[in-house]
C-alpha cells in the first residue's frame, strides 16, 4: 500500500487488526470466518520480494508491506439452524 495510507499508518502505530468474512444472509448459509492479530511492517527485502512474487499485480517500489500475525481465529457453520463454532487462539509464551 501507499506509505501515507491511513490504514497503513494505523497498523504501524498499533499493529492490531481484525477481519471478518461477509455473511451472505440472515441464516448464515455460507458460514462465517474471522481472524485477528498483529501486523508488522516488512523491512526484510527477501520477505518483501516473496510477497511481490505472489502478488497478482506489480506493486510499486514505494509501497509498504505488512505481515499479518495470526493470534485468533473463529469459524462458524450452521446445520439445521444450530451454530457450530470452532475457535483457535494462539497459546501464550513457553
Amino acid at each position: 500500500m501507499e506509505p501515507v495510507s491511513p490504514k497503513g499508518l494505523d497498523l504501524q502505530r498499533g499493529g492490531l487488526y481484525a477481519m471478518h468474512s461477509l455473511v451472505t444472509d440472515m441464516n448464515g448459509t455460507n458460514g462465517e470466518f474471522a481472524i485477528a492479530g498483529r501486523a508488522e511492517l516488512v523491512t526484510d527485502p527477501s520477505i518483501r520480494d516473496l510477497a511481490v512474487r505472489g502478488c497478482p499485480y506489480s506493486p510499486r517500489d514505494r509501497y509498504i508491506c505488512f505481515e499479518f500475525k495470526l493470534e485468533d481465529c473463529m469459524t462458524n457453520t450452521y446445520a439445521n439452524g444450530v451454530p457450530n463454532i470452532r475457535h483457535w487462539k494462539e497459546k501464550a509464551g513457553p
